[in-house]
């Protein structure tokens, strides 16, 4: 007998199950959809308070990307300048194999990584955020 089909006591109990109205499948989808937008903003939130510059702030789900995004690309800096100061002092024995991949993955990110488009105005007004920070901070 094979595991995907049921047995005696699931079919039994499939059968005896009544089936869900409209109204309750249109209610456990509202409230599945309730949890999912929860936990998305949960999410958002430790995302915020996780992020230098983001805590107590009013903020949108966008600023916050805008605001990790920035960071992130912070802490890449400053990782890949420590790394070069280290080699550049005669320490490069001291950068691993795993920092100079990582090196070499940043470099090619970077290729790839098209520059910020700058808003036009009809985008600004349709979002309705004159004040958003581009990903480059400006």
């Amino acid at each position: 007998m094979s595991s995907s089909s049921p047995t005696r006591g699931e079919a039994a109990s499939q059968e005896e199950r009544p089936r869900l109205t409209e109204e309750e499948k249109k209610a456990n989808h509202i409230l599945s959809e309730q949890k999912r937008r929860q936990a998305i903003r949960e999410g958002f939130d430790k995302l915020a308070n996780t992020v230098p510059g983001l805590q107590g702030q009013g903020r949108s789900e966008g600023m916050v990307l805008q605001g990790t995004l920035k960071f992130i690309r912070e802490q890449l800096e400053r990782l890949e300048k420590n790394i070069m100061r280290m080699e550049e002092a005669g320490r490069g024995h001291e950068v691993s194999k795993a920092h100079r991949e990582f090196m070499d993955q940043l470099a090619a990110m970077r290729k790839d990584d098209p520059p910020a488009q700058p808003k036009n105005a009809s985008q600004t007004r349709a979002s309705g955020s004159d004040g958003d920070v581009d990903a480059d901070g400006e």
